[in-house]
């Protein structure tokens, strides 16, 4: 599972709440109006620098105080074996 994008603090993407937004990237869908083809087409992925998962993670810690959820989106998230570990890493973090 690839993070292509870590949006440190949104107060649009989970209503009520300040949240960190992860965007991980790969999608198995072609939409003609996605709004993020970089996170969705192979050869525009490869060009994306991506977040190792360890620095997300330091990141929730340190801004746990900050931050009430987190939101994850893409591409499409939900294509990836690895997004239960990574969700249950997250909710153990209390968020």
């Amino acid at each position: 599972m690839k993070i292509a994008g870590l949006q440190k603090q949104s107060l649009i993407e989970y209503p009520g709440k300040i949240s960190a937004v992860i965007f991980i990237a790969g999608c198995n869908f072609r939409c003609p109006w996605c709004y993020v083809p970089d996170l969705v087409l192979p050869e525009r992925i490869k060009k994306n620098k991506i977040i190792p998962q360890k620095e997300v993670f330091s990141f929730l810690k340190e801004r746990k105080k900050f931050l009430e959820a987190v939101v994850l989106t893409g591409g499409e998230p939900t294509i990836h074996k690895q997004l239960p570990d990574f969700i249950r890493k997250i909710k153990k973090m209390n968020y």
